[in-house]
């Protein structure tokens, strides 16, 4: 997709979360830069290390949150559908973020004039603050089954009471104008597009409402890494075991490590018949791991590992569902929180994957079924053949398109 001519020179990206939530911002970011578009961002400290680590300028904004959030056990569940995780996210730790990050935006604009400023749908500081400097926003959104509450008929929009509280007296005092639901319906931009993959929607079934005025365009990625750069010695092993299938497991950065207790009983039942290779498991259960014979490695790219795995474990982050898709690898989605259980879903109406039980022997039954399952590896393969392969490219072009426009409003009103 071909960049169109612009004046848009300074773009502003405001991630908001973990690094699971960073990551389709950073090939926006390098497709930008590849323009020739300055770019900055900003957000919380601990992922402003993630942006600064690939050469972005950064600006650390309201409070540190992520040392707090890795040890909050009680903002992790699936109940009412993950919903109770949104509502303790929403009241703490949108609402402090807002409260003292607003501040924060404002007096950064005296350094950098953002033509357009685009952000995750939880960035409210980010959003609010370009409103009232009249700077145009894009709002990324991963997680639809958030974003759908704030123009569906669901009560679910009412339900962070603290965060719409603060919100209503932002807008008096500003002077904005008083929106619904505006704990949700703030954190919509002026142009707004869905980061799933209309493949896989589409596959499931999955039909967005007439008012989800959000496209969808695919979950974008950075290149692939060079060859060998992962052949550490534990994934190198895990590639040569030809003992039963190679599964490949991974509840994410923050989950892995808040989960550890089930990464270790999973990891455990499923090596006493297969090949394991933990991904992104924290150095205390690296260890735990290793005395029960499993391979456990940190961080690495699963396009590494996808090549040779036969199912992979995962928490249902979209980032990693995504991967395994592109990868063509069968999923067990173990859901812990959030938009999960609704993503496992997707993949399980998709033919691509299921939904387990969290327990080692709910897993490894799981895995059996799926290795069993051919139908489903013809499926993931079809539908991992059909993923948007330029979906930041599609993304870099909304933001140029609305920076051109520069008509900033209330968003999804």
């Amino acid at each position: 997709m071909s960049s169109a001519v612009t004046d848009v020179r300074r773009v502003l990206l405001a991630p908001f979360g973990t690094y699971g939530d960073l990551a389709p911002f950073l090939p926006i970011g390098e497709e930008l830069r590849s323009r020739g578009t300055a770019v900055t961002f900003a957000g919380d400290r601990a992922l402003m290390m993630g942006a600064r680590a690939r050469g972005f300028q950064t600006v650390a904004i309201g409070p540190s949150q992520a040392t707090t959030f890795s040890a909050d056990h009680a903002a992790l569940g699936t109940r009412f559908g993950g919903y109770s995780s949104w509502r303790r996210v929403l009241n703490d730790y949108v609402t402090p973020a807002l409260r003292d990050g607003l501040g924060d935006f404002e007096r950064m604009w005296a350094r950098i004039e953002p033509d357009v400023v685009v952000h995750h749908p939880l960035a409210l500081h980010a959003r609010l603050s370009a409103r009232l400097r009249g700077i145009p926003t894009v709002a990324l959104h991963l997680h639809p089954m958030l974003s759908a509450a704030v123009c569906g008929s669901t009560r679910r929009g009412q339900f962070a009471l603290e965060l719409g509280r603060l919100l209503r007296s932002v807008e008096r005092e500003h002077d904005l104008p008083t929106l619904p639901r505006p704990s949700l319906r703030w954190g919509w931009g002026e142009r707004n597009v869905l980061l799933q993959d209309p493949a896989l929607l589409e596959r499931a079934g999955v039909a967005l409402p007439e008012f989800f005025d959000c496209p969808a365009i695919g979950f974008p990625t950075t290149e692939p890494p060079a060859p060998g750069i992962n052949d550490e010695p534990a994934v190198v092993d895990w590639r040569e075991d030809c003992r039963g299938a190679r599964v490949a497991i991974s509840f994410g950065s923050f989950l892995g490590a808040m989960h550890a207790g089930l990464l270790i009983d999973v990891a455990t039942a499923l090596g006493r018949d297969h090949s394991v290779l933990v991904m992104n498991a924290p150095g205390e259960t690296r260890q735990a791991l290793e005395e029960e014979g499993i391979r456990a490695v940190g961080f690495v790219d699963f396009r590494s590992v996808g090549p040779w795995a036969d199912a992979m474990v995962h928490h249902g982050g979209l980032g990693t569902m995504m991967e395994a898709l592109r990868a063509g690898v069968r999923s067990v989605v173990v859901p812990l929180a959030f938009d999960q259980l609704w993503n496992g879903s997707v993949l399980e109406r998709a033919g691509c994957g299921t939904v387990s039980a969290p327990s080692g022997p709910a897993v490894l039954a799981s895995v059996g079924q799926t290795l069993d399952d051919e139908c489903m590896l013809t499926q993931v393969n079809e539908v991992g053949s059909r993923l948007t392969r330029d979906a930041g490219a599609f993304a870099c072009d909304v933001i140029e398109a609305e920076g051109a426009v520069g008509r900033p409003g209330e968003g999804c009103a």
